[in-house]
């Protein structure tokens, strides 16, 4: 009987689980149009990004964007190691109302050259994935 009722009881919500909200429609958008980046450039290759994971799960050598910020020996490491192809991924995050994301992207922009590889624009947000260069 108790069993009866928790499905009773969770059928009226059946109807909001496949419910794609406009909640997240950023981090979507940014899954979306990240893995379409990553087709853009050679597999050999390392992308700075808020969410390594994200690119690791689809087989793409990633690491955390804020190794770019205040380490550029690994930077200039990786540039030789990679043959030049070390990408930043301009994400969801650099887009946030969070002052500390935004200040790790500024500063990578601020750091290094960012010749754009794909970008794309949803409402007010800008995703894009950058090749990066050190500033001469």
């Amino acid at each position: 009987m108790l069993v009866l009722l928790l499905l009773i009881a969770w059928l009226k919500f059946l109807p909001l689980i496949r419910t794609v909200g406009q909640e997240a429609w950023g981090a979507r958008y940014d899954h979306l149009h990240a893995r379409e980046f990553i087709g853009k450039i050679p597999n050999r290759s390392v992308v700075l990004t808020h969410i390594p994971t994200m690119l690791l799960l689809w087989g793409q050598s990633a690491i955390q964007t804020f190794a770019g910020v205040n380490n550029t020996d690994l930077i200039r490491d990786l540039m030789t190691r990679y043959n030049g192809h070390v990408y930043f991924h301009r994400n969801y995050w650099c887009n946030t109302a969070n002052d500390s994301n935004k200040t790790i992207c500024d500063a990578i922009a601020q750091r290094y050259d960012l010749e754009p590889v794909a970008t794309a624009r949803e409402q007010s947000y800008e995703y894009g994935l950058y090749r990066m260069t050190f500033k001469k």
